[in-house]
Parts: structure tokens; sequence; C-alpha cells
């Protein structure tokens, strides 16, 4: 950029600058200049500044951008107000003043590019320099974008002057440097394998970022130390005492000539800051577990830099993260480059490079102890705690080992599932000891009464197995599993009390229909639950019955799994309607269009989904679905109206940790707070659920702006006490309670309280399964608020099908 004024104006200068308008946008340096007599400066006075001098001037005051006008061969100064706030001290004693004599430290930089562009160089600039710059008492470290641009003089056309501007950069400079060092830092201690390791990984880092950090030292305490003293174990840009650098071995020498800190070896700077007394900031900094600064530290310890220099006057000591006993696990000593000042930024990120160090020295900790442990754990992972027994997972790997095993000796294996019958009872009312002790008694008997070679483990709760190997018939099972029927009827003792808890026995026999372990253990389970459908205290044994059974529900969970990546289940959608016929929201109900058997309704497959799990990945189908088509509805219906689109969604689903993150990033994928408004209709077993992340996940939803209903209320699993302090919209009265209310006084009854407990709670009674006109004027008689029905629509694939005239929101 040139500066070059208008010429042409006359005797009367009329397209000069003149001096009201040079100092009008000038601020306080506009000001500050107009009251100042330059006549002993270069600029001369007032009076005489020619159109080319105030031009630039006023160039200068009116911006926004630091900038300032050097004049003449000594370059003198004038700036305006963005500049001043920038040079700190030198502001207001350099106005007026040459630029070399104002930062001589810099002089020797900035003079080649003053000199192009005062020879008729034309305009030059530099990005991100570095410049020494002495504005607050030191040199500091800082950076700077500039533009240099030639002032010609309006009569000759000469260059008498430099406009410059003038942008610091020196925070995002160093921000972006410190940032890839914490990057470097994180990678580096990212596989930690000992605490030693994770230090020396991360000063090797620091090592390369000395501008930042001219030298570190890592402190760590001893965690079983009866006091708590400090260890260095690494440390960067500081050598040792000179006899100890004499030493040639283990030292790792840098390109440059000098020598880094070995990494297995304590030299005499580790030394020297293990002197507790000789820095007591360092104790200071660990018993408060604040950070202290260092101050004088060449005076109290004989260090120096790696290259021999000196090092700075001062270092911060910032503790790590606390250890288990409320003490932080060490300290960083980080020192402090004397072209740095000590503010919050760089005092941050030491504190991040402390953090980082903090996680990686506890995760290598955490390593360590997990090592030191696998022996024991190794043997805890195969046996219960409690019973001594082998557990689920050792019984697994040896029923596997025992079908091979069989399979080669034209064998069988047995599996016998044995559930305590009334163990819940014992354990609640006497106690959890009561109940250890049951189970520790329960697991000596059972040893006693399997044959030689039969392995009894504990596979859950109050649940044993028992494999048989060896099987030529199925009588043999059946005495033990007789036997232990017998003695587990046996009246025992629990903390001095006598209890009586029998036993319920699965028994299943491996075969060509039973020939993997997941098969002959689904099948043992079922007998089990069998024999406690025939009165407890028995034993059943697995038969073709039960096997065509659960091979059925089998086929239908294999052909679930199927359907949730074929694209065999459908969404279908019934609406919920006011008393006047106006439609104010839809439910969406899923649907299978199976292959052989046809379109299934949910009674088919969604208990089969709930047992299996499967019912976390088809609720999340349906969530994404009806979510979707409801954002494409809102462009169909009247403007301003958002469709209200209801889900069933089971407790496992809410119990999921993924559910509700992955929910929020569908309802912002799809638009949902200007197309639609989702309601999710939960069980009533979600209202008496006390874990906490059921409640938590409710509270949540609904701070999402989720609307939540109560679906079939009146099935009997309620906790009214719960209903105000889940943040409800609505009660779904159960469909059997309509279906009877119109012949049963009883169950007019039922929805009549239902209505009026939703109304008292401020909640909106919604009735499901109204097929009858009676029905109808029954609920209008009741003021129910809204309702659902084969009476009013049938559930359809999509929306415009039914869509009614109408459309409002509840």
């Amino acid at each position: 950029m040139t500066v070059e004024p208008s010429t042409g104006g006359g005797a009367n200068e009329a397209n000069e600058v003149g001096m009201d308008q040079v100092f009008a946008a000038g601020g306080v340096m506009g000001r500050l200049i107009a009251a100042r007599d330059w006549t002993a400066t270069a600029f001369g006075p007032l009076r005489d500044w020619g159109p080319t001098l105030r031009t630039a001037v006023s160039i200068c005051l009116e911006s926004g951008f630091p900038k300032m006008v050097l004049w003449g061969p000594e370059l003198v100064y004038i700036y305006n107000d963005a500049y001043a706030a920038m040079i700190g001290h030198k502001h207001p004693g350099c106005l007026g003043r040459p630029f070399r004599q104002v930062w001589p430290e810099i002089w020797d930089t900035m003079c080649p590019m003053f000199d192009q562009v005062m020879s008729g160089g034309g305009a030059t600039w530099s990005q991100d320099q570095l410049l020494l710059l002495n504005r607050r008492g030191y040199l500091e470290e800082c950076y700077f974008t500039f533009s240099l641009s030639p002032i010609r003089d309006v009569a000759g056309g000469g260059v008498v002057g430099v406009l410059a501007t003038v942008q610091e950069m020196t925070r995002q400079v160093l921000g972006a440097r410190r940032l890839a060092c914490l990057r470097e830092l994180a990678t580096a201690t990212s596989d930690p394998r000992s605490p030693r390791e994770v230090c020396t990984r991360a000063v090797e880092v620091l090592d390369r970022y000395s501008g930042d950090v001219p030298y570190g030292v890592v402190l760590l305490r001893d965690p079983h130390a009866q006091r708590p003293g400090l260890r260095p174990v690494a440390s960067c840009g500081l050598a040792g005492d000179p006899e100890t650098l004499d030493r040639p071995e283990g030292r790792r020498q840098r390109d440059d000539g000098s020598f880094a800190l070995p990494e297995a070896q304590v030299l005499g700077v580790l030394s020297a800051f293990g002197r507790d007394a000789a820095l007591p900031e360092l104790m200071d900094a660990l018993s408060s577990g604040q950070a202290r600064v260092v101050h004088r530290l060449p005076e109290r310890l004989p260090l120096r830099l790696t290259g021999g220099c000196r090092p700075p006057n001062s270092a911060i000591v910032v503790p790590l993260a606390e250890g288990c006993d409320g003490l932080p696990i060490g300290l960083l000593l980080a020192g402090i480059s004397d072209q740095l000042a000590l503010g919050s930024d760089y005092r941050d990120f030491i504190e991040l490079i402390a953090g980082q160090i903090s996680t990686a020295v506890l995760a290598a900790r955490a390593n360590e102890v997990e090592r030191a442990r696998a022996a024991d754990a190794f043997y805890q992972a195969l046996h219960d705690e409690l019973t001594g027994l082998p557990n689920r997972t050792a019984l697994l790997d040896q029923l596997g080992q025992a079908l091979t095993h069989a399979r080669c000796h034209q064998r069988r294996v047995a599996v016998l599932f044995v559930d305590l019958d009334g163990f819940k009872t014992v354990n609640d009312s006497l106690g959890h000891q009561a109940g250890d002790e049951l189970l520790r008694e329960v697991a000596a008997r059972l040893l006693q009464t399997v044959r030689p070679g039969d392995t009894v483990a504990r596979f859950s709760g109050d649940e044993f197995a028992v494999l048989c190997g060896d099987v030529t018939s199925t009588a043999p099972i059946e005495a033990v599993a007789d036997r232990i029927v017998t003695t587990l009827a046996i009246p025992k003792t629990a903390c001095g009390r006598t209890v009586i808890v029998t036993a319920s026995v699965g028994i299943a026999v491996s075969g060509p229909e039973l020939s993997d372990s997941g098969d002959i253990l689904r099948a043992a389970d079922i007998a089990m639950y069998a024999a406690k459908r025939q009165g407890r205290s028995c034993r059943v044994i697995f038969d073709e019955v039960m096997r065509a059974q659960a091979l059925c529900r089998l086929r239908t969970e294999k052909d679930l799994r199927r359907a949730l990546v074929t694209d065999e289940l459908r969404l279908f959608y019934q609406p919920v309607m006011n008393m006047a016929g106006e439609l104010t929201g839809v439910e969406a109900l899923v649907r299978w269009q199976h292959p052989e058997r046809g379109l299934l309704e949910p009674e088919a497959f969604l208990p089969i989904a709930e047992e299996t799990g499967l019912i976390v990945p088809l609720g999340r189908w349906v969530l994404e679905t009806a979510c979707r088509a409801a954002g494409t509805w809102a462009s169909r219906l009247p403007t301003g109206v958002a469709p209200r689109i209801a889900v069933n969604v089971s407790t496992c689903q809410l119990a999921d940790p993924r559910f509700l993150p992955e929910l929020t990033a569908l309802l912002d994928a799809t638009n949902a707070d200007d197309r639609y408004e989702l309601g999710l209709e939960i069980t009533e077993s979600a209202l008496v659920d006390d874990t906490s992340a059921v409640a938590a996940t409710l509270h949540d939803l609904c701070a999402h702006g989720v609307i939540l209903y109560v679906d079939d209320f009146g099935s009997g699993y309620s906790s009214l006490s719960r209903l105000h302090r889940i943040p409800l919209d609505g009660l779904k009265i159960d469909r059997r309670c309509i279906a009877r209310m119109t012949e049963d006084p009883a169950e007019h009854a039922v929805v009549a309280a239902v209505i009026g407990l939703a109304h008292t709670l401020g909640l909106t009674a919604i009735a499901k399964g109204v097929e009858t006109p009676d029905q109808l004027a029954a609920l209008q008689a009741l003021r129910c608020d809204l309702i659902q029905g084969y009476l009013l629509a049938r559930p359809q694939p999509d929306l415009p099908s039914w869509r009614p005239a109408i459309v409002e929101r509840c």
C-alpha cells in the first residue's frame, strides 16, 4: 500500500486533509498529538504539516488496527490508540522519537525492511515475525504480523516515511506451539508400562519445546513410603554436577553435541532436586496441593542448562494428581523462560502438562498393580469367591471340553441346573450374612451328593450347576438329581436360625439336538423353570415337548435377528384424537413382515425380544424410523403445525447408557425442535425401577423436550408415590379396562379413577383400544382428553391415508 494524498485542490487546498479532520477520530492519541509541540521534531510545527503528513497521520489515527507513522530518515514515531495499548511502558515516552531509540533491541531485524521501503523498493510485509521486545522491563518473546507501506510526498513523489500496520500474534503462535507440545505428550505417554517410562517420555517431549519449557523435572512420591518424600525420576534441559557429566556411561548425545539425561539413571541434577531442604517450595506445593513459584533458582542449586548457560531465575512447581492418600503423587517443576511472563496462559499450559503426566503415571501404576495381581486374578476369574466353587466361566470352559471328549468317545454329557426355592425370602428376612452362610452350606452338600468326577459350579446368584460327563443313560443322572432334591430339602442352619430351602432341578442331556454348550445350557434352564411350575422341590428332564417349544422360540429369535438387518420390520401409525375428532398425534406400532408367516403383530415377537435383549436394537430401529418419518410429515402439514409421534420404549432401553446420547443425536439430525414432537411411552415397571440410571434418563429426556407417557396404566404395577417424581405428560389407560368399562361397573370405576388421577396431577388422560360408540360416549362423559382405537382408525403405514382435515397439537 502506497500512501499518496490527492492533489490539484487549488490555492485553498480544498482537497487536503485539514488539521481538525486529522485529529477528529484519533481518540486519546489524537488529543495527545494535537496538544503536543512538535517544533523540535522531524515533523515540525503542526501548522506546517503538509498534505502528505496530514493524510498519513489521519489514516493512522482513524484505523481500528494498530498503526504507526514513521517519518523522515530517522523514522520518527506517531501511532494510534490500538498501537499504544500494545507497547506497554514505552507509551507515551516513545511518541515523537526515532524508532531506533525506542526499540534498539529489534533494530537489526527491522532496519533492512525499513531501508527497502524508504529506498523506493515498495511495500513489504512479514508474518509471525519473532521479535524480542522490552516493553515490560524485560526482553519478551513476541510474534507480529505487519505490513510496511511507503509514504510518498505529494509534491516530489519521493518516499518520506513508512505507514506500518501491526497485528500481534504472540498468543496465537505460542498457543499453536503449546498445543502441538500437548499432542506430542499425549501420544508419547499413551501406552505407559511404568511411571518411570512415562516421566522419561514426557521430558523427552518437553526437551523439544525448550522455548516454552527451558527445563523440567518430574518428581514422584513413593506410594509405599512412610513419609511424603519426593524421588526425582526424569528431567530435561538441565546439566548435572561436573563430575557426573564427565562420565560417559548411559548418556545420550544430541545432534548439537549436548547430552540429555539417561532414561534409567539419576544424575547429579536429580540428586540436587532430591534434597528436600534445598527447595522448601517443593514440600510446600506437595502438602498444599497448590502451584508455587520458585525464585532465584540458580543461586540456590548448582545447576546449568545443557548448553552450559545459566538457567532462568524462576520456575513453577505444579502438583500432579492426588493419590489414594489425598496427597499429590508428585510434582512437575518447569523453568519459566526469562522471555515469557508467568501469566495465566503459561500457568494453564504447565498445569495441562502436569495433568497429562498425572493421567499416564496413574495408568502406569494401575498397570503395574494389575500385573502384580495377574496370577491371583486368574484364579479369581474362574472361581466363586463366596463358595470356592468353579464359576460360570469355568463351567462353560469345562462343558466345552466335556462335549468334545464325549463326541470322540460316543458318550453324552449332562448338565443339571439347581435353583434354590425360597432363598430370596431367607436373604431378605435374615440378611446377606445368613444368605451367604446358606449358599456355602448348599455348596458343601452338593459336593457330597454328586458322583466322583462331576463338577459343581455356582452359576449365578442362588443358581448352581452340576456337570456330569461320560453319561451312557439318564438313570444315573436322574438319581443324582433326586439326591440333590432330597439333600437340599433337609433343614439348614444360617446365623443360628433353622431355615428350609428346597431346590428345583432341570436336567439336559447332550445329543444330536443338543450338541453345543449354548443349547444344552438353555435346555437345562428351560427344564428348571418347568420344575418350578410343577410345584418346586422336584426335578424335570428336558423332553421332546420342551424341545419343540424351545425350537419355536429359538427359530423366532433367529428370524428376528435376521429381520433387524434385512428390512423385514414395518412401522404402522395409529392416530390419537381429541373428543372433537381432531388429530393430535400418532402412535408408532411395529409389525414384522415375516417371509413365511406373513405380517406378525407385536405379541408374536416382542416378548422374545425382551427376553433376549433384542428389544434394544429393535427399539433403536423403531425410534430412528419413526423420527425420520415424522420429519418428512412436517412438510405435508399446515404451516406451524408440528406432528406429535409416540413410540414405546422398554425399561431395558432406558437402562442402556447409549440410549440417551443416541436419541438426542437422532433428534438433532431430524430437526425435531422445528419439525415434530416426540413422545415416549414407558411401561409401568419403569415407575418402580429404583435404579438411578433409569430415573436420571427420564429427567434428561424431559430436559430435551421429549414427552413422557405411562403406557397401559392400570395393569397393576405402578407405584403411585412415584408418579409426581417423574416428569410425565400423560397416562394411557390399559385397553383391557376400556374393553370392559361399559359392561363392568368396577372397570368403569377404574377408568374414572385413572382419568381423575391424571387430571389431579395435571396430566393428559389417553384411552387406548376404543372400539365401540358406547365406550366413546362413556369416555366423553368422564372427560377423557384423548382417545385412540379401531373405532377411529386402524393403524396404517403412512400419515396421508387417514389424516383428517383439522390437525392441531394437544
